[in-house]
């Protein structure tokens, strides 16, 4: 308490028109793109910068499953800057880690020999937030992504 504390944040991804890409991004997306960026705490937790009136330096989880299809061509890309770490049954398949400008990596599922068509598998999304001139945020997937439950939380800390 008094150091680390959390709030839910459901982000929903668009169905692009006429394909099965699913989209997230901050840049389009009506809670965030008057904002300028990936900013899901101005105005609240430890407060804002003074020179930006933004809020960063916070760190996002997202937590789900999907079918994996053999050839059916699932991918899931991620652009934005800073730290990103995605991983799949456990293993780190995208690793976007250190400051820097926003920067894409995309995971084509086929090319994981361990996953087995018609099963169910987790993928853990991390994001931290260290640089305080932009927050960018992306998310792209051909991936049925699961709906979870969100995870409690004890008194807004964990």
């Amino acid at each position: 308490p008094g150091v680390n504390a959390s709030q839910p944040l459901s982000l929903t991804l668009v169905r692009q028109a006429g394909t099965n890409r699913y989209v997230f991004s901050d840049r389009t997306d009506s809670s965030f793109a008057s904002l300028g960026g990936f900013f899901p705490i101005n105005g609240s937790m430890y407060g804002n910068y003074s020179s930006t009136g933004k809020n960063f330096h916070f760190t996002f989880e997202l937590d789900t499953e999907f079918m994996y299809q053999e050839g059916a061509g699932q991918i899931f890309t991620f652009t934005g800057d800073d730290d990103v770490w995605v991983f799949i049954d456990g293993k780190l398949v995208i690793d976007l880690g250190g400051v820097h400008s926003a920067i894409s990596q995309t995971i084509d599922l086929d090319r994981l020999a361990w996953l087995e068509s018609g099963e169910t598998y987790s993928l853990k999304f991390f994001f931290a937030e260290r640089h305080t001139t932009q927050s960018n945020f992306r998310i792209e997937t051909t991936l049925t992504l699961r709906n979870v439950q969100l995870p409690t939380t004890s008194a807004l800390h964990d």
